[in-house]
């Protein structure tokens, strides 16, 4: 018994000269990536300790006043923007031009932040960052920063609503007739604000892509020209045309292009059977090529080679053209009183009156249910 209680001492004794010896040893500091670990002269680590890095974002202006968002250790300028342009398809294609902003980073949703703000000030077209490297994005991005970006526009349009609404909640109304007073003005401004934004919504028919406004008067002197320089077997060919015939073929290009005047026309007719627009204008025999303007530019555009042209058919040409042009301007000009008349309400009516009714119907009951003051004879 006494004599393994020896060797459990003797065994404690040599552990305990061992630590003597581990802790006389002198500390000595290595460097270790940016920041330092501390070890014991010996073959084993005693302990290590690492600063942390700091991590920055940086707002860098590109060409064509496009901006990335990168994040990087605290690096020199020279050094970030050659870094940045390395890495990204977008920063190859925008050359980076200097820092803008730079910002300690606290959290990783910071970057994304960052993002969108500039997205939300210049536009995501022009803007790359965080989440949203890639150029171009893919529609699901587009969608959802869309979606953000129409948020925070909502937003401010309810705080500037709202603050209107509340100017009529926190209103003192001396009278019900005060009350009725300003319910009535308030459905009638409403109602006429329908009835001017339905006039004007009515002028153009979905199935329309392109519009009447859409149209140049320079777009019926070029479809007049062509009409005129493909007709190969008309005598006396108009002099200086505004196009030069040895240009002409019927490239994609043109024939989009006509076809896009073609679905303006049919707006067009739609207007000369909608609206009194045209009351004062003389259509005549031309309200058949209103309706169906194929049947006489198709004539010059596609058969031209085929059928001969007459000095007939050029004069009809040359007064339809006429027509057009006067129809054209006549329509954009009764369009854009239409637009005014709307444009004269505030841009909110629709979300604001309904609820300012609402508030004044219900301060209306209110009045009605507050007590009287006693007559006293």
């Amino acid at each position: 018994m006494n004599s393994t209680f020896e060797q459990i001492k003797q065994i404690t004794s040599q552990i305990n000269n061992l630590l003597d010896i581990v802790n006389s040893v002198p500390t000595q500091t290595y460097p270790f990536g940016t920041g330092a670990f501390t070890e014991k002269s010996t073959p084993s680590m005693k302990s290590v300790k690492i600063e942390p890095i700091v991590r920055m974002i940086y707002v860098l202006e590109l060409e064509n006043k496009n901006f990335f968002v990168y994040v990087s250790e605290n690096l020199p300028d020279y050094k970030i923007l050659k870094n940045c342009e390395i890495y990204y398809d977008f920063t190859k294609k925008f050359k980076p031009l200097k820092i803008i902003e730079k910002i300690q980073l606290n959290d990783e949703f910071q970057i994304d932040a960052i993002v969108k703000s500039y997205m939300n000030m210049y536009g995501y077209a022009y803007v790359r960052g965080g989440s949203y490297t890639t150029d171009p994005l893919t529609p699901a991005q587009e969608a959802i920063i869309q979606q953000e970006l129409d948020y925070i526009d909502t937003g401010e349009f309810y705080e500037y609503s709202f603050s209107q609404i509340l100017g009529f909640e926190n209103h003192y109304y001396d009278s019900i007739e005060d009350i009725d007073s300003l319910i009535s003005k308030t459905n009638t401004t409403y109602e006429n604000y329908k009835k001017d934004k339905s006039k004007y919504d009515n002028l153009f028919p979905v199935e329309y892509k392109s519009r009447v406004n859409d149209i140049v008067i320079e777009d019926i002197d070029w479809l007049y020209d062509i009409c005129v320089l493909l007709s190969e077997n008309i005598p006396n060919k108009k002099k200086g045309s505004r196009i030069d015939p040895t240009k002409i073929d019927l490239s994609i290009n043109y024939i989009q292009k006509y076809n896009n005047l073609i679905n303006g026309f049919r707006h067009l007719y739609y207007l000369f059977e909608t609206t009194s627009f045209f009351d004062h204008i003389p259509i005549g025999e031309n309200s058949i090529y209103l309706k169906y303007p194929r049947f006489l530019f198709d004539l010059f555009f596609y058969h031209s080679s085929t059928y001969e042209i007459t000095n007939k058919s050029l004069n009809t040409l040359t007064g339809f053209c006429l027509l057009l042009k006067i129809m054209i301007l006549t329509a954009q000009n009764r369009i854009d009183e239409y637009r005014h008349d709307v444009n004269t309400y505030d841009n909110s009516i629709e979300w604001i009156y309904p609820r300012i009714i609402y508030i004044l119907e219900k301060k209306r009951l209110e009045f009605n249910d507050m007590p009287r003051k006693l007559e006293v004879d």
